[in-house]
């Protein structure tokens, strides 16, 4: 039984050292498993990765290309579009005002005719009442040389001589007065035709004939289209009156659509 106890103890401590044994090799070949195998590349296959690399980088920049010209075709597009929408609008207006100024100035040209036609007419009459009192200026002379009147037929020619002088006085007041009052409509009408012509030349971005404006350096469209037709030249034109080319630029283009538009 000793025997057999001994032996059976010894098995007892062989097995448990192999347990030991065995735990260590399972452990050393879990951490031989985890570890990463290392690859290692050849240059071919390295160029290869490269090649790709660099093609998916030069697609997707390409792609961010077409999506930004895309985008400022659009922007562009629409810009354009308002500007065209804005230039209609100023274009519209400006013919509008420009309608409006032919009107007044037509207007005024015939009221100018009408005003003429009455200077005339009181200037007529003023000759008649003037050749009416020559006439009965004449009248005595006349009747003395002739032969000596009576008493009542002087007295007569007296009264009716002072008669017709009264009434070609009143006569000449009333035409004076009409003369005076004519004249001055015609003054105003001068003014008015003045100032329509203005208007128009404004509106019209030409100054009138041989007209230098008040104050060439003000920046105003007369300014700039008679500095243009002097010969200066757009961008000139802009650094001398402190303004925007631009501006310039839309001036003097409206004035030469006008003058192509009125020949």
């Amino acid at each position: 039984m000793v025997i057999l106890e001994v032996i059976l103890a010894v098995c007892g401590i062989l097995c448990i050292a192999a347990s030991f044994l065995l735990t260590e090799d399972e452990q050393k070949t879990s951490e031989q498993a985890k570890q990463p195998e290392k690859t290692v590349l050849s240059d071919g296959q390295k160029e290869e990765i490269r090649r790709q690399v660099n093609e998916l980088v030069t697609e997707e920049l390409n792609a961010i290309n077409e999506r930004t010209e895309a985008s400022l075709d659009k922007i562009s597009n629409t810009k354009i579009l308002e500007m065209n929408d804005y230039a209609d609008t100023v274009m519209g207006e400006i013919n509008k005002s420009h309608n409006e100024a032919v009107f007044l100035y037509d207007m005024l040209n015939e009221k100018a005719k009408e005003v003429k036609n009455t200077v005339k007419d009181v200037n007529i009459a003023k000759h008649e009442v003037k050749k009416m009192q020559n006439d009965i200026a004449a009248e005595p002379v006349s009747s003395v040389q002739q032969a000596v009147p009576s008493q009542q037929e002087q007295t007569d020619n007296a009264a009716y001589t002072a008669t017709v002088r009264d009434v070609a006085k009143e006569r000449l007041s009333e035409l004076v007065k009409q003369s005076n009052e004519k004249a001055r409509i015609s003054e105003e009408q001068g003014k008015s035709k003045n100032q329509a012509g203005k208007l128009k030349s404004i509106v019209s971005g030409e100054p009138e004939i041989d007209e230098i404006p008040e104050n060439p350096q003000d920046g105003s469209p007369e300014s700039i289209v008679y500095l243009y037709r002097k010969g200066m030249m757009v961008r000139d034109i802009a650094k001398q009156l402190g303004i925007g080319v631009g501006e310039v630029s839309l001036i003097i283009g409206l004035h030469e659509k006008e003058k192509q538009s009125a020949e």
